[in-house]
């Protein structure tokens, strides 16, 4: 991913375990999370839990006063 998206300077990268990663842009008070194949689930993969991308994502609408998630 690009270390910028237009003014928005990506700030921190996530990955999780089924290869899905989550880019986190930010300017001003202002976030935006890419999120880059966190729904793809291989067979005989287990489903990895929820929480780990929903965890993340609270840190930043606690964090910004706007936050909007992109997949």
């Amino acid at each position: 991913m690009n270390s910028s998206l237009g003014d928005y300077q990506l700030i921190e990268e996530t990955s999780y375990p089924n290869g899905g990663k989550s880019f986190f842009y930010v300017l001003d008070d202002t976030a935006i999370i890419v999120d880059d194949n966190i729904h793809v689930i291989k067979d005989n993969e287990a489903v990895y839990q929820y929480s780990l991308i929903t965890d993340k994502q609270n840190q930043y609408v606690n964090k910004y006063s706007k936050v909007y998630r992109c997949l």
